[in-house]
């Protein structure tokens, strides 16, 4: 069965809202580039020095929430395999 160029358009849009083509680290990355937005650098080494900053920042920042999850993964996915998958609440 052929495709129209119309429903091949929808269903780019219907990929693109629901997320599909969104990268994992979607909110990462501007969260990292907007404290160093408008500054100018002058080497590269300046740079990755500026960027290494920043992800040290957002790693270790007391009250990142974003940061917190990230760190807890491996704890939470060991609470999966241990209950073998099942349900669990406040996860």
């Amino acid at each position: 069965m052929e495709v129209t160029r119309v429903e091949q358009r929808d269903n780019i849009k219907l990929a693109v809202l629901r997320g599909k083509n969104s990268p994992r680290d979607f909110d990462l990355i501007p969260t990292i580039k907007e404290p160093i937005r408008g500054r100018w650098f002058t080497i590269r080494a300046d740079i990755a020095n500026a960027v290494s900053q920043q992800v040290i920042r957002f790693t270790h920042g007391a009250g990142n929430a974003e940061a917190d999850g990230i760190q807890r993964l491996p704890h939470r996915w060991q609470r999966v395999m241990t209950v073998a998958r099942d349900f669990i609440e406040g996860l």
